[in-house]
């Protein structure tokens, strides 16, 4: 019986929810990784399916001795990422989504990376496979390659929020600074990505391929439909919320970090605004009306501080005549 109290190199986390559709490719691909198989654990966490996902899962922990499987009730990829994050005893941990998969014999290449250069975090590159067929590079990032960086340069240079399936992280990192999702939300990636850019001490950027990120139209974060549309639109406002909380809060960020952080959310607040305006689609101008409401609530309406360009900063005044905006989105 595998020791599970023992550290292993990696940990690989996988949240499922109703994927007994894509489950075995995933994993099939995460067993033909070049790191032997008593050096990495992979840990799916099954978020209360309704199909035979569980049941799969469990057929495939016996096959292979690496696999742990624990299961909850539907409470949304966030907490079974934290469930996860938990009880991993990897000195690295990396996410992998259900529906997608890994590139035989990558990970072993950028885990060496890793250890060899005491990284807290390596990122890597993935290809979007397109529902048609073909693929693209995404999780381009523009910064020299095989290069460790920290934070305040990567940040400052205006660096991204990414999937957090680009990247493995050290574990120890992670609990350091306490960082987990943020539960219930859409945007848990650009939340947790964004926290961990500026909390970073050594992060590299190969362009070592590693992922494949499957376009899913009926995936539970790619579903266009009304009601996920405007979750996914009021969440802009939770997650401006956090980002705010975090530069106004955190002792472990430069004031330079700080700064920017604020801008940020500025700049997206003033964004996510002017999208609702210049929207044709009436239930999408309906909708700003209620992230009006929600970013008011949370404490981020009207918009504070200055924001990254000067344009912004001055459209932001415009911007915070609650009156006016919200005549223009009720207009016809």
């Amino acid at each position: 019986m595998e020791d599970y109290n023992k550290e292993k190199r990696l940990s690989i986390i996988i949240p499922a929810y109703n994927a007994e559709r894509y489950l075995d490719r995933c994993i099939e691909s995460c067993e033909c990784q070049d790191i032997g198989i008593d050096d990495y654990e992979v840990i799916i966490v099954d978020d209360g399916s309704t199909d035979k996902t569980l049941q799969m899962a469990e057929a495939l922990s016996k096959k292979y001795l690496n696999i742990c499987v624990y299961t909850q009730v539907n409470k949304g990829q966030s907490v079974a990422r934290n469930m996860a994050l938990d009880v991993a005893v990897g000195k690295y941990v990396m996410f992998v989504d259900a529906d997608d998969f890994l590139i035989e014999k990558s990970i072993g290449q950028v885990l060496v990376l890793a250890e060899n250069n005491q990284l807290e975090v390596c990122s890597f590159l993935l290809k979007v496979m397109k529902e048609g067929g073909g693929f693209f590079l995404g999780s381009l990032h523009g910064f020299p390659l095989n290069t460790v960086f920290a934070a305040e340069h990567i940040v400052l240079k205006g660096i991204q929020p990414a999937s957090v399936c680009c990247a493995i992280y050290s574990r120890t990192f992670l609990n350091k600074f306490g960082l987990r999702f943020y539960s219930g939300i859409l945007h848990q990636d650009v939340e947790f990505t964004t926290k961990v850019y500026a909390l970073v001490s050594r992060i590299l950027f190969t362009d070592i391929v590693c992922y494949v990120y499957e376009y899913n139209p009926t995936s539970s974060t790619r579903d266009r439909a009304y009601t996920k549309l405007r979750r996914s639109l009021l969440d802009n406002a939770v997650v401006a919320h956090s980002i705010q909380q975090f530069a106004d809060t955190s002792k472990d960020i430069s004031a330079n970090i700080r700064k920017n952080l604020r801008k940020r959310v500025c700049s997206n607040l003033v964004g996510s605004v002017l999208y609702f305006l210049r929207a044709k689609d009436e239930n999408i101008r309906r909708i700003g009306l209620d992230f009006l409401e929600h970013a008011r609530t949370l404490g981020i309406y009207p918009i504070k501080g200055r924001a990254l360009s000067w344009k912004a900063s001055f459209i932001k005044f415009l911007l915070n005549n609650d009156i006016l905006v919200r005549v223009l989105l009720k207009r016809g």
